[in-house]
């Protein structure tokens, strides 16, 4: 997984240097220009005083806790953001305008967004980030979303003491994707990995050869 991270340096210059890592796990910054905004900066800053600007560095546990955590952050970050294109849908199925003529007509519009959804939460538990059965509720809550909104426009029956127990996704007709997925080593298990703590070490260095402030 091949992800960039910018990591601003905040030198007495006019003009801001940043170091990019390109195996980082993280969302995507970028150096702040004046057209962008407060919070944007005001991130930038508070990731860079995050790593480097404190008044002795992190020990070695404190450090692997910090990777630890951004990448789960990420990973979670995507099934979340799955999850949601699936629950507007639903929002806006239940409480829209929208008048589909039938159930097979809402299965059809959502199976794209609902395997992707699925499939990035099975991603996401076999890379050990999310626990199975917290992964067994985070779908439910999609098909039970799916069930309650077709169940209000009438494009299917109320739920009986028989399917009391039946799970949702059986009662929209719904068939799970295959999970064939296998767990992939961590970013910083892979050869030509480097902390934020060796690039800034780097870029000092590659500063003090060349004379550049």
């Amino acid at each position: 997984m091949a992800l960039s991270v910018a990591f601003p340096c905040w030198q007495n210059s006019p003009k801001r240097r940043s170091i990019h890592a390109s195996s980082l796990t993280g969302a995507t910054l970028c150096t702040p220009s004046p057209e962008s905004g407060r919070v944007a900066r005001r991130s930038l800053y508070s990731c860079y005083t995050l790593y480097f600007r404190r008044w002795r560095y992190y020990e070695d546990r404190a450090r692997r806790n910090l990777r630890n955590r951004a990448y789960n952050i990420f990973m979670k970050n995507r099934y979340k953001k799955a999850m949601k294109k699936v629950l507007r849908y639903v929002v806006e199925l239940e409480y829209g305008d929208k008048q589909p003529a039938s159930h097979q007509e809402v299965m059809d519009e959502v199976k794209d967004i609902l395997d992707e959804a699925c499939e990035t939460i099975d991603e996401v538990t076999v890379q050990g980030v999310l626990h199975r059965n917290t992964a067994a509720k985070r779908k439910d809550r999609l098909f039970r979303g799916i069930l309650r909104a077709c169940i209000k426009k009438d494009l299917l029956p109320e739920r009986s003491d028989e399917d009391r127990f039946t799970p949702a996704y059986k009662l929209i007709g719904y068939t799970l994707p295959e999970c064939n997925f296998v767990r992939e080593p961590r970013p910083w298990q892979l050869p030509g990995w480097k902390s934020p703590w060796m690039l800034k070490w780097e870029w000092e260095k590659w500063r003090k050869l060349t004379g550049r402030k």
